[in-house]
């Protein structure tokens, strides 16, 4: 849990790439030799034993997290590759925005294992609701959906196979973060994915253990996401023991990775 905590907090520092080169990624490892070095969407490689010097030296093993301004962010286009891209389109108008083009009725619940004791979120405008995300990521075969979590003013805390396919050895190459969705509307933004980051070692076995990826998205008419809806803290621990953890489940349905 220790090496975890770090790789998360360095992946927070170091992530600069401005584009998606899946490909790259998956031809890096081989120019990895330690389990635990970091590569990106553009195969650049960072060594385990680089980023533990920095950490060291850094005070990043806590974060305070903000509360962001909460603006409701105006309707503007997406870029046309995009929209030419998705298998629908969208009424950008954020009070109205459906995701997908498609009201909340049209959607419904599946439950993946067990009784869903969940409750919905009624209110995602309000911390911690209002950092989670919903991520659209596009492969070679199609867009996929995941969630994540705020954690940076530009950085998303997502899973790793969201990202990258171990079994076909394929990364997303493009990607779309909205958060606080509510009722399959969004209000604060959409927020263009231009890296991300995973282990060497996830990339090699899809070891779950190593199943945790950071993205680093584009500004929004000129703000960052952690800027308008604010981001969560972050802290370094060596065990997790006596712990506890919340799940929050958004206001909308989907078929994710």
């Amino acid at each position: 849990m220790k090496k975890i905590g770090f790789i998360i907090l360095v992946m927070v520092g170091f992530i600069i790439s401005p584009i998606i080169n899946a490909p790259e990624t998956v031809n890096a490892q081989k120019n990895s030799n330690n389990a635990y070095d970091m590569i990106n969407s553009k195969g650049e490689v960072i060594k385990y034993e680089d980023y533990m010097k920095k950490l060291k030296n850094s005070k990043s093993l806590v974060t305070e997290g903000s509360e962001g301004t909460g603006e409701v962010l105006p309707k503007t286009e997406i870029n046309t590759d995009f929209k030419k891209n998705k298998p629908y389109k969208y009424n950008l108008t954020p009070e109205t925005t459906y995701i997908g083009g498609k009201s909340p009725n049209e959607y419904f619940p599946q439950v993946v294992i067990g009784a869903d004791g969940r409750t919905k979120v009624s209110n995602t405008s309000v911390t911690p609701h209002r950092q989670i995300a919903y991520i659209e990521l596009e492969f070679r075969d199609g867009w996929y959906t995941c969630t994540g979590t705020v954690i940076g003013k530009d950085k998303v805390l997502t899973n790793a196979h969201c990202v990258m396919d171990v079994t076909n050895q394929s990364g997303a190459i493009n990607g779309y973060v909205y958060p606080a969705v509510n009722n399959n509307m969004y209000s604060y933004g959409v927020y263009q994915i231009v890296d991300y980051y995973i282990t060497s070692n996830y990339v090699q076995t899809g070891d779950p253990t190593q199943d945790f990826a950071v993205l680093k998205l584009s500004t929004y008419l000129g703000k960052n996401i952690g800027d308008v809806v604010g981001y969560l803290p972050l802290r370094q621990v060596s065990s997790i023991q006596g712990t506890s953890a919340k799940l929050y489940k958004l206001k909308f349905y989907f078929t994710s990775r």
